[in-house]
């Protein structure tokens, strides 16, 4: 199946329902580029920066929304799989299909509580969020051992 053409065909409607169109998803995912970022021990691509922009720019060809959607879960990806085995495993472990969305923008907060973090906020303008398993989201810790 040729991927351009497809996303080209449900742009309106990505752009109409102000999500990516489910067909495009599945696409998307039938032919691996939400792996692209991913370790390979998870069975992913773990391709570099390039390729990734290469592989974003085609996508744009057809629908700038799909792109834009599968550049931010790859970059999200990444990150992960720079954490250690643990944080990734607890993501991909299972599953290694999850999708991970994310909003870096310090807009919550975290308060250190017995047992871990008490996490509040607002998070606006996660992109993929729609389509994801798993969120990142940036904040800053508050008391002792942070702020």
């Amino acid at each position: 199946m040729e991927l351009v053409p497809l996303l080209e065909r449900n742009a309106g409607q990505t752009e109409d329902d102000r999500r990516v169109a489910e067909e495009n998803i599945a696409a998307i995912e039938k032919a691996g580029l939400f792996k692209i970022m991913q370790p390979k021990r998870y069975g992913g691509m773990e391709v570099d920066f390039r390729t990734k922009l290469e592989v974003t720019s085609t996508l744009a060809r057809g629908c700038g929304s799909t792109a834009w959607t599968t550049n931010l879960i790859n970059v999200c990806h990444w990150f992960v799989g720079v954490w250690n085995e643990q944080a990734q495993d607890d993501v991909w472990g299972e599953n290694p299909d999850n999708r991970v969305a994310g909003v870096l923008a310090p807009t919550g907060t975290a308060e250190v509580v017995d047992g871990g973090y008490r996490v509040s906020g607002r998070w606006e303008w996660c992109t993929g969020c729609l389509h994801a398993q798993w969120a990142l989201l940036g904040l800053p810790i508050q008391g002792p051992m942070g702020n």
